[in-house]
C-alpha cells in the first residue's frame, strides 16, 4: 500500500517537474524572441537608420548654409565686434540699471508698505462703490465690487501688521520658499538686502492705493489684482527667463478661465522671448542652432507665409502668426534650459499641473457634470458622459494628458522615498483615469502603445505579460467594465456616428488636398472653412477640420510642408535613440525616453484628429520635443565632460612620497 503511495506521488512529482520545465522554456523562448527583436531593432537596419543623427549633422555643419551664415573670420570679428558693442551698451544703459535697481529694491521694502497699498485701495474701492449707490449716473453699483473691497481690506490687514520686509517673508513661508527656492532657483543671498536700508513709501503706497480704487468706476478691482499679479509675473520672467518657461508649461491648461487662453499664452511666450533676447546679446545665455533646429525654424517659415498667402484672409493669418510665436518655445526651452535641476521643475511643472486638471476632470464625472456632445449615446447607452476638465473638448484634454502621461511614468521610477514614490504614483494613476473617461479612443490606443513600448524597453521579460494579456484578451469583457470593451472595440466599427462622420471627413478633406495639392490653401481653420463645403459629403459640410494632423498640414500647406514636418519628428526620433545607446546616466536615459514617447503618443492621436486645432497642445508637442533636445544637449556634455576628467586621471603625473 505504502510502495504504490510513493510511486503515485514521485508520478506527480515528476508531472509538476516537466509542468515547470515547460513554462520555463515557454519563458526561455519568449526571452529569447524579445532579446533577437530587440538586437534586430538596435544593430540592424532600423538601427543603423535611427542611429545616423551625428553623420547628418556633421554634414549640416559642414554645409553650405552653415558656412554662408559663419561667414569668414573677417566677419565673425565683425559680429563679435557688433554684438561687445550692443552689450557693453546694454549693460550701461541708465535706463536699464534703474530699472533693474527699481525692482530688486521693491523686494526688500516693508510689508507694511504693500499693506498700505492694499488697505488704501480696498478702502477707496468701497467709498466708489457707495458713491455710485448714492449717484447712480456715475456708473452701476455692482454688489462684487463691495465684496471685493471688503475681501482687500481683510487681506491687507495682516500685511500692514508684519515687520518683517518681502523678500523675508518669501524666505520663510513655506509655500512661497517652496515656489522661488525650490522652483525658481533662487538662492539664499538672494533674499540679503543690497540696495541700503529700509524705506516704508507710506504716502507712495496711499497714493497708488486711492488711484487703483479711483480706477474702480472703470475697471472691475478683481481686473486691477489681476493686472498686478501680471505685473509681477512679468517683472520675474524678464530678470530670469527660465521662470518664464515653467509658468508657461505649468499653466498651460489654467489659461481657460480668459477668454482668449492662446493669445495669453502667445504673450507669455513673447516676453519670455524678449527676456531670452536681452541676455543673449548682454552675453548671459546662449543660442544654438543644429540641424533639428534648422528644420523646425523652417517650418515656422512656412507655417507664416501659408498664413500670409491664404484664402482664409486676415484670420488665418492671425491664426499663423499665433502658431509661430507658440513655436518660439521650442527654441526657448531648447536654449534655456540647461542643467538637470531646470529640467526636472520642467518636468515637475507639466506632472503637477495635469494631476490637478484630471483631479478637476474626475471630480467632474463624479458629480454629473460631464458633456455628451461627443457621442453617440445611441450606440453608447452605457457610458454617462465624457470629461473635459479646465479644456473645451474632451479631445484636447485626452492629447494633454496622453503627451504628459509618460513623464508620470518617469516620474514613479526616478523617486528616491517612499513617500515621493507613492505621491508619483498616485499622480500617474489620476492622470491615467482621468484619461479613460474623456472616452478617447485615439489616447487609449496612444497610451496603450506608450506603456507597452515603455515597458519592452525596460524590461526584458516584458513580453511574457504581453503575450499572456494577448491570450487573455477573449476573457477581458468579464473583467472590464462593459462600457469600456464596448468604447475600445468600436475603433474602426461604422455603425458609431462619430466614426462614419470621421470617415467622410477624410474622403472629402483627400479631395480638396488632391485639388491643392503643391501649395495648399493657407493656414487656420478659416481658410479650411472657406473651401471644404464644396467638396464635403452632404450633411458634414460644417466640419472645422480634416480630422487628421497630417492631412491637415496636406491640405493647409501643401506637400513641402507636410514633408518638412515630417522630417521633424524623424529627425528628433534619431537624436534620441542614438542617445538612448550612448547614454551612461538612467535619469537623462528615463527623460529623453519620456519625450520620445510622448511625441510618439500625439503622432498616433493624430492619426484619428486635428490635434493642432487648440493652439495649447500645439505648444505642448514643439515644448516636449524641445525638452528631449534639451536633455539630450545636457546629457552630452556631461559625458564630455566626464571624459575629459578620466582623460586628464589617465594621463596625470603621479608623485608618491615615502615617508620612512
Amino acid at each position: 500500500m505504502n510502495k504504490s503511495k510513493n510511486i503515485s506521488e514521485q508520478s506527480s512529482r515528476k508531472k509538476k517537474s516537466k509542468g515547470i520545465a515547460g513554462i520555463s522554456l515557454i519563458f526561455f523562448l519568449i526571452d529569447k524572441l524579445q532579446e533577437a527583436v530587440y538586437n534586430a531593432l538596435v544593430n540592424g537596419f532600423f538601427g543603423y537608420i535611427f542611429t545616423s543623427y551625428s553623420s547628418e549633422l556633421s554634414a549640416y555643419k559642414n554645409g553650405y548654409i552653415v558656412s554662408y551664415f559663419k561667414g569668414s573670420s573677417k566677419t565673425g570679428r565683425l559680429f563679435r565686434k557688433i554684438r561687445e558693442y550692443i552689450s557693453g551698451n546694454f549693460e550701461n544703459s541708465f535706463i536699464l540699471g534703474k530699472l533693474r535697481a527699481t525692482v530688486c529694491g521693491m523686494a526688500f521694502l516693508p510689508l507694511k508698505t504693500y499693506g498700505t497699498f492694499f488697505l488704501s485701495f480696498g478702502i477707496y474701492t468701497l467709498l466708489v462703490y457707495f458713491f455710485k449707490t448714492l449717484l447712480p449716473a456715475t456708473g452701476v453699483a455692482n454688489i462684487d465690487d463691495l465684496f471685493a473691497g471688503i475681501i482687500i481690506c481683510i487681506v491687507a490687514l495682516p500685511i500692514y501688521a508684519s515687520r518683517s520686509t518681502l523678500a523675508r517673508a518669501v524666505q520663510r513661508g513655506r509655500i512661497t520658499n517652496a515656489v522661488f527656492v525650490d522652483a525658481f532657483g533662487y538662492r539664499e543671498e538672494n533674499f540679503e538686502n543690497k540696495y541700503g536700508g529700509k524705506k516704508k513709501h507710506s504716502g507712495t503706497s496711499i497714493l497708488l492705493g486711492l488711484l487703483a480704487g479711483i480706477l474702480t468706476f472703470i475697471v472691475e478691482p478683481l481686473t486691477i489684482v489681476l493686472y498686478i499679479l501680471a505685473f509681477l509675473v512679468i517683472t520675474l520672467v524678464i530678470i530670469t527667463p527660465e521662470i518664464g518657461v515653467l509658468a508657461t508649461l505649468f499653466l498651460i491648461p489654467f489659461l481657460s478661465f480668459f477668454n482668449s487662453p492662446a493669445l495669453l499664452l502667445a504673450i507669455l511666450v513673447i516676453v519670455t522671448t524678449f527676456s531670452y533676447f536681452i541676455k543673449l546679446i548682454r552675453g548671459k545665455r546662449i543660442l544654438k542652432l543644429e540641424l533639428i533646429d534648422f528644420v523646425v525654424l523652417l517650418f515656422l517659415i512656412m507655417t507664416y507665409f501659408s498664413g500670409a498667402i491664404t484664402v482664409g484672409g486676415i484670420d488665418s493669418y492671425y491664426s499663423a502668426v499665433i502658431s509661430c510665436f507658440l513655436m518660439f518655445g521650442y527654441f526657448l526651452i531648447a536654449n534655456l534650459i540647461r542643467t538637470e535641476k531646470w529640467l526636472h521643475r520642467c518636468i515637475l511643472a507639466l506632472v503637477s499641473s495635469a494631476t490637478i486638471v484630471s483631479m478637476i476632470g474626475i471630480a467632474q464625472y463624479l458629480l454629473g457634470l460631464s458633456v455628451n456632445d461627443w457621442l453617440d449615446t445611441s450606440y453608447f447607452y452605457n457610458i454617462s458622459g465624457r470629461t473635459t476638465s479646465l479644456f473645451e473638448n474632451p479631445n484636447y484634454l485626452a492629447a494633454y494628458l496622453a503627451l504628459i502621461f509618460p513623464f508620470a511614468l518617469y516620474q514613479i521610477l526616478v523617486s528616491k522615498s517612499k513617500k515621493e514614490k507613492a505621491l508619483s504614483f498616485a499622480a500617474c494613476l489620476i492622470v491615467f483615469i482621468c484619461n479613460i473617461l474623456t472616452w478617447s479612443r485615439a489616447s487609449w490606443l496612444a497610451m496603450l502603445i506608450t506603456i507597452v513600448i515603455f515597458l519592452i524597453v525596460l524590461s526584458k521579460k516584458t513580453m511574457r505579460w504581453i503575450i499572456g494579456i494577448v491570450a487573455a484578451i477573449p476573457f477581458l469583457p468579464f473583467i472590464l467594465p462593459k462600457n469600456i470593451v464596448t468604447r475600445f472595440m468600436s475603433i474602426g466599427n461604422m455603425a458609431d456616428s462619430s466614426t462614419l462622420y470621421r470617415v467622410y471627413t477624410w474622403k472629402g478633406s483627400l479631395q480638396m488636398a488632391k485639388e491643392y495639392f503643391w501649395g495648399g490653401i493657407g493656414y487656420g481653420p478659416d481658410a479650411f472653412a472657406q473651401l471644404y463645403p464644396v467638396y464635403a459629403y452632404a450633411g458634414i459640410e460644417s466640419a472645422p477640420h480634416s480630422h487628421s494632423l497630417y492631412l491637415q498640414i496636406l491640405i493647409s500647406m501643401g506637400i513641402g510642408g507636410l514633408i518638412c514636418f515630417c522630417i521633424i519628428p524623424f529627425l528628433y526620433a534619431q537624436k534620441s535613440i542614438e542617445y538612448l545607446k550612448m547614454s551612461n546616466s538612467r535619469d537623462s536615459f528615463l527623460i529623453t525616453f519620456a519625450s520620445l514617447l510622448s511625441v510618439i503618443c500625439l503622432l498616433v492621436m493624430g492619426l484619428f484628429d486635428y490635434v493642432w486645432y487648440n493652439y495649447r497642445i500645439f505648444f505642448l508637442f514643439w515644448a516636449v520635443i524641445a525638452i528631449g533636445v534639451a536633455c539630450i544637449r545636457i546629457g552630452k556634455k556631461e559625458m564630455s565632460r566626464c571624459d575629459i576628467h578620466k582623460y586628464s586621471n589617465e594621463y596625470a603625473a603621479s608623485v608618491d612620497i615615502n615617508v620612512n
